[in-house]
């Protein structure tokens, strides 16, 4: 045996081996130095970016990343090093984003629709507003209405969230350097609170060439505009999440750093409607503004925390590793969209050859058989049935309820080849996924409650 150890060839071979491993070896000293000095450099996180995708569960993610055009690629939110589930329940085991947007902002489980208070209603401080106190520049952002329960769980203190004239004046309460949002939603006969904000010494915006030439230094700002999904080269009076967030960057870079809270609303919206082709578009723009926070955390690597989650899941979204949810995206319109094109179609009293061209077109469906055209022509019938009574056959009235009968029929016709799956139209008490990158992410790591997101925020940022 030691003979046959000692043989040139098998002495090459150990030789071989030897040094093989001994570059493993030292490739992971190497690795561990360089952790161990990440490890040294890093610093309390400075910049912070908390981004919510309101309604993006775990397949709402998977959903969006099988849609991308480059084969095996993954969502940005995803290639992040550390990961983990998140549960969303509000003192019931399904949350609305009121409460859920309180759990992430002030780390307290509370009764739906409430904003900002604890379940007995006690005040409760945001993460926003102790950063504020702390000198630190703050940004709410989102493509919904300002005051919409989700950034206004980091600003307002209502036991209402629909009290939209209420939430409305924590805005200039708060203080906030920057606010940007789809305006704001107000109750029947209150007047905005444009009068309120001047008084406070905001700028007040609405146009998006102006907000683009906002320079450092411009003082307290709120923009409000329609935030599209769409790329920005597609029209330029138009402006996406992305491009807000970097500017938000530059307005609000300091020594003292800066929170930024932004929301992907329009997600929710678009699973509350079951529409998986809008889903992902909003996903996309998301992920693209993630990718615009980690522009900055490249300058930064050191000192900026970027954390991905979600409020809750909703619409009960079901994919599976066969599921082609990139079929959707032959889709030409917003469900929505479709349906007003469907119910013009009705006004006009048009024949079901013309109502079926407008959906083929609208949905992408080149090709239908025998069996979708039928299941088309019926929901045609139903939807035309114009009784008061309404007389429609009680199978139709279970399928379709009042939604639009030709639209969820063509809907349903593309989930079945996409192998897709909606299980409601509301909330779910499915855990969340969440993602994190930079200073102290390494918190973030594996299953958490929402509640303790801003606590672990603040630990990364060494803040008790």
């Amino acid at each position: 045996m030691f003979t046959r150890l000692h043989s040139p060839v098998r002495k090459n071979n150990l030789t071989l081996a030897a040094a093989l491993a001994l570059f493993v070896c030292l490739s992971g000293m190497f690795n561990v130095c360089a952790q161990e000095k990440s490890k040294v450099d890093a610093k309390p996180a400075k910049y912070v970016f908390l981004m919510i995708g309101d309604g993006m569960g775990v397949n709402q993610r998977l959903a969006a990343g099988k849609c991308l055009p480059e084969k095996g690629a993954k969502l940005f939110m995803d290639s992040f090093p550390y990961s983990g589930l998140t549960k969303t329940n509000s003192t019931v085991d399904v949350t609305d984003s009121a409460a859920a947007g309180t759990a992430l902002a002030c780390g307290v489980k509370t009764r739906n629709g409430v904003l900002g208070l604890d379940k007995d209603g006690k005040r409760v401080e945001s993460i926003a507003e102790l950063l504020k106190k702390k000198g630190m520049k703050i940004g709410i952002m989102t493509n919904t209405p300002i005051n919409h329960a989700t950034p206004a769980a980091f600003f307002a203190h209502s036991a209402g969230r629909g009290s939209y004239s209420e939430i409305s004046t924590f805005v200039p309460e708060a203080g906030f350097e920057l606010f940007v949002g789809d305006g704001f939603l107000i109750n029947k006969d209150d007047k905005k609170p444009d009068d309120m904000l001047k008084d406070k010494g905001y700028m007040l915006l609405n146009n998006a060439g102006e907000f683009r030439k906002l320079q450092k230094g411009a003082g307290k700002v709120v923009f409000t505009y329609r935030i599209t999904s769409a790329p920005i080269s597609a029209d330029p009076k138009k402006i996406t999440l992305a491009e807000c967030l970097a500017k938000a960057t530059e307005l609000l870079d300091n020594d003292n750093g800066f929170f930024i809270m932004m929301e992907g609303g329009m997600v929710d919206w678009a699973c509350h409607a079951n529409d998986l082709y809008s889903s992902v578009q909003e996903t996309l723009a998301f992920d693209d503004a993630i990718k615009a926070a980690h522009d900055f955390y490249l300058k930064h690597p050191s000192e900026t925390l970027i954390v991905v989650t979600a409020d809750h899941e909703t619409g009960g979204l079901g994919v599976d590793s066969s599921s082609r949810p990139e079929l959707f995206m032959s889709q030409k319109f917003a469900k929505s969209e479709i349906i007003n094109r469907v119910n013009a179609c009705k006004k006009e009293k048009a024949s079901f050859e013309e109502v079926l061209k407008v959906v083929q077109e609208s949905f992408g469906m080149k090709e239908l058989s025998d069996a979708e055209t039928k299941a088309i022509k019926d929901a045609y019938d139903a939807l035309m049935e114009t009784s008061p009574s309404d007389t429609r056959a009680e199978e139709i009235k279970k399928m379709y309820g009042t939604k639009n009968p030709v639209v969820e029929a063509c809907s349903k016709i593309l989930c079945t080849k996409a192998g897709i799956t909606w299980s409601t139209g509301e909330h779910t008490s499915s855990k969340v996924k969440t993602t994190a990158i930079g200073s102290g992410a390494e918190l973030f790591n594996g299953e958490m409650d929402n509640t303790g997101i801003p606590a672990r925020i603040k630990k990364a940022m060494s803040i008790e």
